[in-house]
C-alpha cells in the first residue's frame, strides 16, 4: 500500500465524519422533537434519519472492503494493521480517532432518544 491508500482511505473517512456530524445533529433535533412531543416533526426527521443511517452503512461497508481487501479484519486490531499496513500518516490516524469519538457520541444520542 501507499500514499494513494493512504489518501484515499482518509478521503473516505472525512465523508464519514462529515456524515456522522449530520447524523448527530439530526439526532439532537429528534431529541428536542421528542422532549416536546412534536410528531409532526418527528416523522420529518424520520426520512432524513433513515438515509443518513443508509449512508453511513454504506461507508462501513466501503471500509470494510479497503480492510480485507488488505488482508485485515474489522475490528480495533485489524484497523490499527490496515492503518499500519497502508503507511497511514499522523493525519490520517488522527482522523480514524475522531470517527471513533464522534461515532460514540452518535451511539450515547442514539440510546438516550430511545429512552426518551
Amino acid at each position: 500500500m501507499n500514499l494513494d491508500s493512504d489518501a484515499t482511505f482518509a478521503a473516505l473517512i472525512k465523508a464519514e465524519i462529515d456524515s456522522f456530524k449530520e447524523f448527530h445533529q439530526l439526532l439532537q433535533q429528534e431529541q428536542g422533537a421528542l422532549i416536546n412531543t412534536d410528531a409532526d416533526q418527528l416523522l420529518q426527521l424520520a426520512t432524513r434519519k433513515s438515509e443518513l443511517i443508509e449512508k453511513l452503512a454504506g461507508f462501513s461497508a466501503q471500509r470494510n472492503r479497503q480492510m480485507t481487501a488488505a488482508g485485515g479484519e474489522n475490528n480495533a486490531a485489524g484497523i490499527a494493521t490496515f492503518l499500519d499496513t497502508i503507511k497511514a500518516r499522523a493525519e490520517t490516524r488522527e482522523l480514524w480517532g475522531k470517527l471513533l469519538d464522534l461515532a460514540r457520541d452518535v451511539e450515547q444520542i442514539y440510546h438516550s432518544n430511545g429512552i426518551l
